[in-house]
């Protein structure tokens, strides 16, 4: 558990009320990982969301070749700064991970429990509401800088 006054800094969470951000405290746990570590990989389950704290997170998708599953590769696709989330596909079925998060410096990050996320949105609409506009506002902007990157590199040809 953390304190919810730390989260209350954060304008992603500036819908919760305090009672709901003392829960939401309570599902999370401060992690710290070094440099190079891969936080997750696409295509795994999401078992957790996270805030970063201090550091700096690439983004990363990937590409298989389909007679040889063996040949992938790996696309620089955004970066998740300080008090930026990442891994918000805990929250948005099928909750599966759409790109490898990998710390391209060492992190400081809150680590939220996906499944108890997902619990406490059931049980309250508008624990819910809270939470997922901001998701829905952060995956809009990602991509939209998907898009940017994709257009520079197709004209950079």
């Amino acid at each position: 558990m953390i304190s919810p006054e730390i989260l209350r800094r954060y304008p992603f969470f500036s819908r919760f009320n305090a009672t709901q951000l003392k829960r939401l405290a309570m599902l999370a746990e401060e992690e710290h990982v070094p440099e190079g570590t891969t936080l997750f990989e696409r295509g795994q389950p999401a078992r957790a969301m996270y805030l970063l704290l201090e550091g700096n997170v690439e983004l990363y998708d990937e590409a298989q070749d389909q007679f040889d599953p063996s040949i992938k590769l790996s696309f620089y696709v955004g970066s998740v700064e300080t008090s930026e989330v990442l891994g918000m596909s805990a929250v948005i079925p099928p909750y599966r991970l759409t790109a490898t998060a990998k710390a391209a410096t060492p992190c400081r990050l809150i680590r939220f429990d996906g499944a108890r996320l997902r619990e406490e949105m059931r049980a309250e609409c508008a624990f819910a509401a809270a939470l997922l506009i901001p998701v829905a506002q952060v995956a809009l902007e990602r991509l939209s800088t998907c898009r940017t990157l994709l257009a520079a590199e197709m004209h950079a040809e």
